[in-house]
């Protein structure tokens, strides 16, 4: 009776921990939690097979540094992307972004998903619509991003309950 209870209980826990998503950060918890930001053009990406701490990457590309905002940053550098999860990834393209990125071990991937890449059209940044909103985007004038950007840098670091 013991054995059944225990694997009954092994079996409730594996199926819990299967059912896993991906967290999705405000614009907040993008800008605080990064280990850098910057604006940067990245090249065509070629497959990968890189494995970091926590991930595996299938993808990776050059990122030349445009604009520093936060962290120390090579001028240019090898950006990790395509993770091995299958409830999001950081799918890496060419073009030009501000990217939040953080080390998984001695490399260089998204902070958080898709949201890690807010691409950059003519003078414009995909950013977040409303402050709380996680998943509603749009393109906005690049100054005010990067304004908003500075600001919440400069803030007190929120409080944990």
């Amino acid at each position: 009776m013991k054995t059944l209870f225990t694997v009954i209980a092994l079996v409730a826990a594996s199926a819990t921990n299967s059912l896993a998503k991906a967290y999705f950060q405000n614009e907040t918890e993008l800008v605080t939690k990064a280990d850098a930001i910057a604006l940067v053009e990245l090249s065509e990406p070629e497959p990968a097979e890189q494995k970091g701490d926590i991930w595996t990457y299938r993808q990776s590309a050059t990122a030349k540094v445009t604009l520093l905002l936060k962290g120390d940053l090579p001028e240019t550098f090898a950006l990790y992307g395509d993770e091995t999860f299958i409830c999001a990834q950081c799918r890496l393209a060419a073009g030009k972004y501000l990217v939040f990125i953080r080390r998984d071990g001695k490399l260089w991937a998204g902070s958080n998903w898709h949201l890690s890449l807010r691409p950059v059209k003519k003078d414009q940044i995909e950013w977040f619509d409303h402050p709380e909103k996680r998943h509603s985007l749009k393109f906005q004038p690049s100054e005010a991003v990067l304004k908003r950007v500075r600001d919440i840098m400069k803030s007190p670091p929120p409080k944990n309950p």
